[in-house]
């Protein structure tokens, strides 16, 4: 849930805009790759005031004649979440090219002296309706042994997904499984008996051998969180929505 913001207010010549929304593409992808929850980039519409004792955007910011602003943001799930990304961003290389404070020859489309920051903890705010929980699970061979058959290298990757769904703020739960021959089967009877049964309940050439739980906006993007995992467990993946 985002608990922080980082606020801007950029005041930007007409000519200048087509550049800035290429740079603005580009710093978005950088900054979800690296963990922030959202990032906005809105450029001015109706800046003008509305009512005799109100004053328009551009006004109060003292945008000149030709200029329009942008108003951006970026959410976070605290402000040491927002430290923690931000460290990241100003490390990736790719903001040479965008930073003047890391490359004084960095061409960028707006005098940054002029433009308005803050870092804001979130007042009020109303939780995230569209998020859905999807089910991620990770299928084995039947005698799969992990201790023998996962190596370093798998177990460093699955750390790494671990830790990129926790940054994004996706992951709710995570678990992984003891093998079928450990589990307990319960079945009842029609007359409310119920059997006791060392073992699986199914005996397939393939079980689950552990999971993942996501809130995800929508199926695309648990599929490609899925996909992640298929890469990083060496497996085959199930994604299910819960209802």
């Amino acid at each position: 849930m985002t608990k922080y913001i980082d606020g801007f207010l950029i005041p930007i010549a007409s000519e200048k805009i087509a550049d800035y929304e290429k740079a603005a593409t580009l710093c978005s992808k950088i900054w979800r790759e690296h963990g922030a929850l959202d990032y906005v980039e809105a450029i001015g519409d109706d800046l003008a005031a509305h009512g005799p004792d109100s004053r328009g955007a551009a006004e109060v910011f003292g945008a000149q004649p030709g200029e329009t602003l942008i108003f951006a943001y970026i959410t976070y799930e605290s402000r040491e979440h927002r430290d923690a990304v931000n460290a990241k961003v100003m490390a990736d290389p790719r903001m040479k090219e965008l930073c003047p404070a890391q490359n004084p020859e960095a061409k960028i489309a707006f005098d940054p002296k002029r433009m308005m920051y803050g870092g804001f903890r979130v007042l009020c705010s109303k939780p995230h309706s569209r998020m859905k929980h999807f089910w991620i699970s990770v299928y084995r061979p039947t005698g799969y042994d992990p201790e023998i058959m996962e190596d370093e290298a798998m177990a460093r990757e699955i750390d790494a997904l671990n830790d990129e769904m926790v940054t994004a703020g996706v992951r709710v739960f995570v678990g992984g499984l003891t093998p079928p021959r450990q589990a307990r089967f319960l079945r009842n009877s029609p007359e409310n008996r119920t059997t006791f049964i060392e073992g699986p309940c199914l005996h397939a050439d393939e079980h689950v051998g552990g999971f993942w739980v996501l809130a995800c906006e929508d199926m695309d993007s648990a599929l490609e969180w899925g996909r992640k995992a298929a890469v990083a467990c060496r497996a085959s993946i199930e994604v299910r929505a819960f209802n």
